[in-house]
């Protein structure tokens, strides 16, 4: 099973070599994660992925789903400027292992669209002309299951979409697809370890006629959990790696060549399964969050709110609601 893992690593990275490219941040909006509860642990959460928002995460993750479950989430990011939404789901089949899938969502709003009164003129003055719409969207269909013994693969085909400065000459829509393919494995005591190798396959084609790939980036992680009885508590450490060769050298955290590496790394405390506190940072920018969860009519119900400090940009706020059946 070890070197089954390995291997998948190996592929992995060849894979992302393969497919370097200049358009290093096409569909960029698509790494800011999904679910309040994992980006609270500052997005490492490929090694735990274990409910709805599997099918981002780690597709492998989603038999963890005991039966079904739901994750909807709402960010206020960018003080208000943009909104960045998500919906996922996941149900397990049993033997036949677990589909899911979701949508994911960047928009702005009223985006002012300005032009020149008289472009001829010497004496001509900027003036409003009217607002626009822009958005991108990402639909996940997604299937994982049980290869061997503490060993699942999975992967989530993507479709997505682009509609930008919508009803002014300046329209440029998007669309393509991408394909991620994933593993988990574990646990091996209370450790468990994942990757997913997320845009292995893409293309993304605009009504301009450009096209573009969207970089690869190869997603590794390891998580150890422990269940403390006397103390009524749950605790889990996760920490991930994402590499990419798409040479963003000084935009990531370490570079060499076209090689970079980002990281991230949290933990998660569970108090009898209804109170959690979470503390993490995703490329040095420091996250926290916190959970609540009651079960009701055979159910979980669970609210996530989730902080990412200000990292040039303004702080984003994150909120989840979910339930699992």
């Amino acid at each position: 099973m070890k070197p089954l893992f390995i291997a998948a690593v190996l592929l992995a990275i060849a894979a992302a070599s393969a497919n370097a490219d200049e358009n290093k941040y096409a569909a960029d909006w698509m790494t800011y994660g999904a679910g309040a509860r994992a980006l609270g642990m500052g997005g490492a959460f490929v090694a735990v992925a274990d409910d709805a928002t599997a099918a981002y995460w780690n597709p492998a993750g989603m038999p963890s789903v005991e039966r079904a479950a739901f994750s909807a989430m709402h960010s206020y990011t960018f003080n208000g400027l943009a909104a960045y939404d998500s919906i996922y789901g996941a149900y397990n089949l049993g033997k036949y292992g677990a589909v899911g899938g979701g949508l994911l969502m960047c928009a702005v709003d009223d985006i002012p669209i300005t032009g020149w009164n008289d472009p001829e003129s010497p004496n001509r003055r900027p003036v409003l002309k009217g607002y626009a719409d822009s958005g991108d969207y990402a639909v996940y269909g997604s299937y994982g299951r049980e290869l061997l013994p503490k060993f699942n693969v999975g992967a989530s085909g993507i479709f997505i979409m682009g509609r930008h400065l919508e009803d002014f000459e300046e329209d440029a829509n998007s669309s393509g697809q991408a394909l991620d393919v994933a593993a988990k494995a574990g646990p091996f005591g209370p450790f468990t370890v994942g990757v997913n190798v997320q845009n292995i396959y893409s293309n993304l084609k605009w009504d301009t006629g450009k096209k573009e790939t969207i970089p690869t980036n190869v997603k590794l992680g390891g998580a150890y959990r422990r269940a403390v009885s006397k103390w009524d508590s749950e605790f889990t450490l996760a920490a991930d790696c994402n590499v990419k060769f798409a040479g963003y050298d000084f935009a990531s955290q370490l570079a060499a060549g076209d090689a970079s590496f980002d990281f991230c790394g949290g933990g998660e405390w569970w108090y009898r399964r209804t109170v959690a506190v979470r503390l993490g940072s995703e490329r040095s920018a420091l996250t926290g969050g916190v959970g609540l969860a009651v079960r009701a009519l055979g159910a979980s119900f669970g609210i996530d709110y989730a902080f990412l400090s200000d990292t040039g940009l303004e702080s984003s706020h994150r909120a989840s609601a979910s339930a699992a059946f």
